[in-house]
C-alpha cells in the first residue's frame, strides 16, 4: 500500500478494510467451494458441470479480476506493482483462474463443435493452486505466522534432534539384531536391521504398541531361552524409550516453545514499532509547518505544547522534554556545519524509538552512548580550545600595547633634566 496513491477511487477501495475483509471471506469460501467442487463434481468441464458449478466458478473468477483491476489501478506507478510480491502473486493465480475457466472453456467449446476432443483432466488440477491464496490469511492471523515463523527458526534444532534420533535407532537396532536375529519366534519383528529398526521407531520413539513389544520379549524364557535374555532386552529397549521418547522428544518441545516464544516476542515488538511509526510519522508531519520534510528546532519547541503530540509521546512512555534535550547534539552538528538547524523526520524518528518506555537495552545502546560521550567531550573541547585561544590572542594584544605605550613614557621622563 505504500506504492499506491493518496487520491482516487481505486486507491481508496483498495485501502478500505472492509474490502479486504470481504476479499479474504471470498478467499476462505473459494477454498471450501474446491473441496466440494472435487468431491461432488464429476464433469470434465465446466460446459458439462451442473449450472451452480458453471455460476460459482465464473463469479469467484469474476471478482478476483475485479479485485486485481482495482488494485492495479491504486498503484501511483504502475510499474510499482512489479515490486508488491502479493500483487504479483495474485496476478499469476488470476492468469491461471481466467485461462482455466474462461479461456479453456472457450477452447473446449469450440474443438467440440468440430467434432474434436481433449483430455481436460489434468488441468483440473491447476485449481488446487488457488489453495495458495490461503496464505493471505496469515496477515489476520499473527498466532498462526508466529507459529510458523518458530518452525522455520526452530528448523535446525529440530533437525538437530531427528539426526540424535536416527543414530540412537540404528545403534540400539543393531545391538537387538546381535542377540534377537537368530530367534525364529520373533523374526517379524528382530529378524534383520530393518525390521529393527522399524520396531524401536514405531513401538520405542512413537510408543505404537509398545507394550506388545515388552510382552513378546518377556515370554522368550516359554520358547525354551533364558530369562536373563529376555530381560536383558527389555532393559535395552526401555534405555532406548528413555533416550529417544522422554528424553529428546522432550527436550525439542522445549526447543520449540522457548523458540516460539522468542520470535511471537519479536513479531510483536515489529508489530508495536510499526504502529508507533505510523502515528509518529503523523504526528512528525503535523509538525512539520513549511513542509520541507526536516524539524527545526523552533518547529520541534512545538512539541511541549501541541496535545496530540503530548499524546502520542505518552503513549510511548516518552517525555517532550527529553526528546528536546537528546535531539540537542543533532542540532550542534549543523551549528558547527554552519548549516540551519535542522533534523529530518527519519532521524528525529529513531530517536524517539530509541527511548521509549519498555525497550530492552542492546549492545548498540552501548555503542551509542559512548559514542555521544566521546562527541560531547571533542565538542566541549573545542569550545575550550577556542576561548582559550581567543584569550591568548586578547592577551597578546594587551601586551603590545602595553609595550608600544612604555617607550613614550622613558622619553617624557628624561626631557625635564
Amino acid at each position: 500500500k505504500n506504492f499506491y496513491k493518496t487520491k482516487g477511487c481505486t486507491q481508496a477501495i483498495a485501502r478500505s478494510d472492509r474490502f479486504e475483509k470481504l476479499t479474504l471471506l471470498v478467499i476462505s469460501l473459494n477454498a471450501l467451494y474446491i473441496g466440494v467442487d472435487a468431491d461432488q463434481n464429476t464433469a470434465a468441464t465446466m460446459l458439462d458441470a451442473a449450472w451452480p458449478y458453471q455460476v460459482f466458478d465464473n463469479l469467484f473468477c469474476l471478482y478476483f479480476s475485479i479485485e486485481l483491476i482495482i488494485r492495479f489501478g491504486a498503484f501511483e506507478s504502475k510499474r510499482n506493482c512489479l515490486r508488491d510480491r502479493w500483487f504479483v502473486f495474485d496476478a499469476l493465480l488470476v492468469m491461471l483462474m481466467v485461462a482455466e475457466t474462461w479461456v479453456l472453456t472457450l477452447v473446449v467449446l469450440f474443438i467440440g463443435g468440430i467434432g474434436g476432443g481433449m483430455p481436460t483432466g489434468p488441468l483440473r488440477l491447476l485449481r488446487l493452486l488457488r489453495l495458495s491464496r490461503l496464505v493471505r490469511l496469515l496477515r489476520e492471523m499473527p498466532e498462526l505466522l508466529t507459529l510458523i515463523n518458530g518452525m522455520r527458526v526452530a528448523a535446525r534444532a529440530v533437525s538437530s534432534a531427528l539426526l540424535l534420533i536416527c543414530l540412537l535407532n540404528y545403534v540400539f537396532g543393531i545391538v537387538l539384531l546381535m542377540f534377537l536375529g537368530n530367534i525364529v519366534e520373533i523374526s517379524d519383528h528382530f529378524g534383520t536391521l530393518g525390521l529393527c529398526m522399524w520396531t524401536l521407531i514405531f513401538s520405542g520413539t512413537f510408543l505404537d504398541g509398545m507394550k506388545d513389544v515388552v510382552d513378546l520379549l518377556r515370554t522368550l524364557e516359554l520358547h525354551g531361552y533364558s530369562w536373563l535374555l529376555g530381560w536383558g532386552m527389555i532393559s535395552i529397549f526401555s534405555m532406548y524409550v528413555l533416550l529417544t521418547n522422554v528424553t529428546v522428544m522432550n527436550m525439542l518441545i522445549g526447543i520449540l516453545c522457548e523458540v516460539v516464544s522468542e520470535v511471537k516476542r519479536e513479531d510483536e515488538e515489529g508489530v508495536a514499532i510499526d504502529f508507533m511509526k505510523e502515528h509518529l510519522r503523523t504526528m512528525l508531519t503535523d509538525l512539520d509547518q513549511d513542509k520541507n520534510e526536516n524539524i527545526s528546532k523552533k518547529e520541534l519547541q512545538a512539541v511541549v505544547e501541541d496535545e496530540r503530540a503530548q499524546k502520542v509521546l505518552s503513549e510511548l512512555q516518552v517525555k517532550p522534554e527529553d526528546v528536546i534535550d537528546l535531539t540537542e547534539y543533532l542540532f550542534e552538528e549543523d551549528e558547527d556545519a554552519g548549516r540551519e538547524q535542522e533534523v529530518t523526520r527519519e532521524e528525529l524518528l529513531e530517536v524517539i524509538l530509541k527511548i521509549r518506555g519498555g525497550r530492552t537495552i542492546s549492545n548498540q545502546d552501548i555503542i551509542d552512548v559512548r559514542c555521544d560521550i566521546r562527541r560531547i567531550v571533542q565538542r566541549q573541547t573545542g569550545l575550550v580550545l577556542r576561548e582559550v585561544n581567543h584569550l591568548q590572542k586578547r592577551m597578546a594584544d594587551m601586551v603590545q600595547k602595553m609595550a608600544s605605550m612604555l617607550p613614550s613614557h622613558g622619553t617624557s621622563s628624561t626631557r625635564p633634566g
